[in-house]
């Protein structure tokens, strides 16, 4: 799996118990029964996540939360019994569960709304981005490519299998006779299928196909660059990107949040035998 292998690769492997200390994976010896004792562990730039914000959305309220660098890397945690559960997007849990026996998913009814981040400094950015999210909204062009690119996807084969990939569009001059902007955007990879890179800085699948619909709306080109989670609010405010590609929290303050482009039910995801009944 080229999106695992980048993302360990990319990534010091570890988990932080509520942004302390790594955590000896040898530690927790696996659960014989999860009720007694959760650990969730959640993406080290969702840390403004509490355990109750966890109970809320799935009605499990855990012990401790331990924060990651990846979600391979939780997944990680997970398979070696550092954790218990992972709290993430219902899409993403799935798409993991679907890929080995050794995980299972479960799909709650509270939802997260995904939007872009962009610098505080740029605010005509976020309305441009807004604008064209909420057309392609209305007309159904996101539905269309959420169908295709995650849903067709989530159980079995991988976006860069496609017959027709999606292809991002380069344009000579924009419509007006002007040289076409370059719009640089995060990506982690973090979150499959939503966020998904077939190598490294190389989006593919529904990350692909949304900015292709984006850039030729806007008529502008479009860069992608990889950025690791923690460090998107950083690359934004340094200038090392204009746009960063998912976020589902509050917005940070040195930041605005465009439209939700997706709007994606929580869900977490256990290594078998660990499921809460």
């Amino acid at each position: 799996m080229l999106l695992l292998v980048f993302a360990l690769l990319a990534l010091p492997a570890g988990c932080s118990p509520d942004g302390g200390s790594g955590v000896d994976p040898s530690s927790s010896g696996g659960l014989s029964d999860p009720k007694d004792s959760r650990t969730v562990l959640c993406l080290s730039p969702s840390r403004t996540v509490t355990k109750e914000f966890v109970e809320a959305r799935t009605g499990i309220l855990p012990e401790k939360l331990l924060f990651t660098s990846t979600t391979s890397v939780a997944v990680s945690c997970l398979l070696d019994g550092t954790g218990d559960a992972l709290f993430t997007l219902g899409p993403v849990a799935e798409f993991y569960a679907a890929r080995s026996d050794r995980l299972s998913a479960e799909v709650y009814d509270a939802e997260a709304e995904i939007a872009m981040l962009v610098s505080k400094e740029d605010p005509s950015l976020a309305e441009r981005l807004s604008g064209v999210i909420r057309k392609l909204k209305e007309d159904g062009t996101i539905d269309d490519l959420y169908a295709i690119w995650v849903e067709g996807y989530r159980d079995s084969g991988r976006p860069e299998n496609a017959d027709e990939p999606p292809e991002i569009p380069l344009l000579a001059v924009r419509s007006d006779g002007e040289f076409p902007e370059t719009v640089r955007v995060g990506v982690s990879g973090t979150i499959p299928l939503i966020d998904y890179l077939i190598d490294d800085g190389v989006a593919g699948g529904f990350t692909a196909a949304l900015w292709a619909a984006i850039a030729s709306e806007l008529e502008v080109h479009v860069q992608f660059v990889s950025v690791l989670p923690e460090s998107k609010v950083s690359a934004l405010i340094d200038g090392k990107i204009d746009v960063d590609f998912w976020h589902f929290l509050d917005a940070p303050d040195t930041c605005l949040a465009t439209e939700p482009y997706l709007t994606v039910p929580y869900g977490l995801l256990y290594a078998n035998g660990t499921a809460a009944k």
